[in-house]
């Protein structure tokens, strides 16, 4: 993930970049970081529990810059439509197995 941000920080333009941050989708995961950091302020641990607390909250930071770059990226809706798509799999997947009858045989 460090090596997709070291390449993709020379390729943004700063201005449009900073009005994608305005929309709610891109603002929301900067909330909740900023809510994490307030929480480790208010917690009664040691630092390195509270900076441990923080580290799966730092993913989300990368939902801007992904949105970002695929609004930009020609090849966009081929990255959503194919999302969508592994999630539909998937799901179909796990509920065909859930849901399927399941045959009893006594022995």
């Amino acid at each position: 993930m460090v090596i997709w941000f070291v390449v993709l920080i020379p390729t943004l333009d700063p201005r449009l970049f900073l009005d994608s941050l305005k929309r709610p989708a891109c603002l929301l995961p900067v909330a909740f970081f900023a809510l994490a950091i307030v929480g480790t302020l208010w917690a009664d641990g040691p630092w390195n529990a509270r900076l441990y607390g923080i580290s799966p909250v730092t993913k989300l930071l990368a939902i801007p810059f992904l949105l970002h770059h695929f609004e930009r990226s020609q090849r966009g809706v081929w990255v959503f439509v194919a999302f969508f798509g592994v999630l539909y799999a998937v799901d179909g997947g796990v509920l065909g197995r859930r849901f399927r009858p399941q045959s009893h045989v006594e022995a």
